[in-house]
């Protein structure tokens, strides 16, 4: 692997780094709205953090 010497490669490096952040966080997104279709009655999580999931999904998806 090449050191990186130059700042073209290092916003290259960047840029790559916040698309894996952003595919990232869409699938973490996915995976919460597509859990909210679990009863709650099946869910050992606790109902107030169950709550701040489902906001959060929802403010995120707006």
């Amino acid at each position: 692997m090449n050191d990186l010497t130059t700042n073209d490669d290092l916003l290259n490096l960047l840029e790559r780094a916040e698309s894996v952040l952003e595919t990232s966080n869409a699938l973490v997104v996915d995976f919460l709205f597509r859990g909210a279709g679990v009863s709650r009655k099946a869910s050992t999580i606790p109902g107030e953090l169950l709550t701040e999931i489902d906001q959060a999904v929802d403010k995120l998806l707006r």
